[in-house]
């Protein structure tokens, strides 16, 4: 009796040795290190969105101020110029255009013993049309254009507040990050549902027509970083 126990003890172990040694043989492991996207598989998530941010030097070189001591108080300063915009995108068939808005600050100190500080926080309105036409674009030049409400202060010096509109003018080139790693774009794209990841440059004419002694007018060199989405 005992022996026919054993005997059957030990065929079932070894039926479930078999049953589970046929599901290891029959199961698929993928490494997600080691999944390869082909392009016939892959398809980009719409695209409809980016957002932006830039900075570069601020130096308004024809305003005179207030007081008249504009350029003496920050002509020989570098302010700072830091924005950031959302656009929408409702076209992107041909190129890809959009309708931009944002907001930042322009910033600079006063020089030497000089205390005074000057902010200006613009509110920035336009069109932008970039002039990209396939996918992972390597270089995708642009140019913007729009207008500008102003918020002006100083303080700690002679303060006062005041108001000033404007237009602008942009053109510059956007570096697809993309293009060199494409694999990880696609990851990105996939998980997050970014699009595209750029690297940017751009001169923008700013003008403020009728500002009198606060003339913010001047061109401006300026970078930045950008996602689309």
């Amino acid at each position: 009796m005992f022996n026919k126990v054993k005997f059957l003890v030990c065929f079932l172990v070894f039926i479930c040795f078999q049953v589970v040694s046929a599901e290891e043989k029959d199961e698929v492991r993928v490494d997600e290190k080691e999944l390869i996207l082909e392009a016939e598989d892959y398809f980009e998530t719409p695209q409809w969105f980016s957002l932006l941010f830039r900075g570069g030097e601020y130096v308004p070189n024809k305003a005179t101020g207030v007081t008249a001591d504009f350029q003496t108080k920050y002509g020989s300063q570098s302010g700072v110029w830091f924005e950031t915009a959302l656009e929408v995108q409702p076209v992107t068939t041909w190129g890809v255009l959009g309708v931009r808005a944002g907001t930042g600050v322009n910033h600079i100190n006063g020089g030497g013993n000089n205390e005074a500080k000057f902010i200006a926080i613009p509110i920035n309105v336009g069109l932008v049309y970039h002039f990209k036409y396939f996918r992972h674009q390597f270089l995708v030049p642009f140019v913007e254009g729009g207008g500008s409400f102003y918020f002006i202060r100083q303080i700690r010096q002679d303060t006062y507040n005041r108001t000033r509109q404007g237009v602008y003018a942009s053109a510059g080139v956007q570096l697809n990050l993309n293009y060199f790693e494409r694999r990880v774009a696609e990851r990105f794209d996939l998980n997050y549902g970014i699009n595209n990841t750029y690297l940017t440059a751009e001169f923008r004419y700013v003008s403020t027509p009728n500002a009198g002694v606060l003339d913010l007018t001047g061109g401006f060199a300026l970078a930045g970083f950008m996602m689309e989405f």
